[in-house]
């Protein structure tokens, strides 16, 4: 009785969700920023994402999706919302194009004068990716992605980027 339960349980997640959930992982060691922003999120950030195709046609070698990307390490986090273009080789391999855009929020103190509120906000995210689908429930991709924001430094507006090159492992439900 119980594994018919989760038997249901899965069904019914798996047809309320029906694009990919994923875990990825920087792979890259040093971020091209200024000030705090390359110092606090050069290494070690994780994100957990979902994303969905929301057209493709048959026979036809192109899709677009949509997704959500959140990501954090100890000293901040992004939120990014992207649409997603995508052009398949096979069966088994495609490429992405990633447009969105980002919310950033840190968690260090800053050396302003005076209080700002907020002190720091997102802007647009862009990158390319590469995926291979190991089955037919485990994509595995090798994304660069360029998130922008600003946030006050000094009581001046600095403009930052961070350059994330990621490796990711998903489950298509």
């Amino acid at each position: 009785m119980k594994l018919l339960r989760k038997f249901i349980y899965l069904l019914s997640i798996s047809y309320t969700f029906c694009g990919t959930m994923f875990l990825s992982t920087s792979i890259d060691e040093f971020s091209e920023g200024e000030g705090f922003i390359a110092e606090y999120i050069s290494k070690g950030t994780y994100s957990l994402g979902y994303y969905d195709t929301v057209w493709e046609k048959r026979k036809v070698k192109n899709s677009i999706g949509l997704g959500i990307d959140a990501m954090a390490n100890k000293n901040f986090n992004i939120i990014a919302f992207y649409s997603m273009f995508n052009y398949k080789f096979s069966k088994t391999f495609f490429s992405t194009i990633y447009v969105g855009l980002d919310f950033y929020n840190h968690e260090y103190k800053l050396n302003n004068e005076h209080l700002y509120a907020p002190d720091s906000k997102g802007g647009s995210m862009y990158g390319l990716g590469f995926t291979y689908i190991l089955n037919d429930k485990f994509p595995l991709s090798l994304n660069y992605k360029i998130y922008n924001a600003s946030e006050v430094q000094s009581d001046n507006w600095m403009d930052l980027i961070y350059e994330r090159t990621s490796f990711s492992l998903g489950y298509k439900f």
